[in-house]
């Protein structure tokens, strides 16, 4: 089964009959039911990164930054 999830929906029963037996725009209550279906992630979603991921690569700019602010401070007060 590929990625994805289940959703829950309230759909028509397949065997619903109409209220007035003519159109399909007026069902009675008993006719609705709720089921579970299953949404695959497009696949645009697919290519994401998972939080894991998404964390490492924050961590690691992080600590270039922070690398390039020590690296100014200390070009600013006249060191090397």
């Amino acid at each position: 089964m590929a990625d994805g999830y289940y959703k829950t929906v309230i759909r028509v029963k397949k065997d619903a009959a109409p209220i007035d037996n003519i159109t399909k725009f007026a069902w009675d209550d008993d006719d609705y039911e709720e089921v579970e279906e299953w949404v695959e992630y497009p696949e645009e979603e697919m290519g994401r990164k998972t939080v894991e991921e998404e964390l490492s690569d924050l961590k690691e700019r992080q600590e270039v930054t922070e690398s390039a602010i020590q690296e100014l401070i200390i070009a600013t007060m006249g060191g090397e």
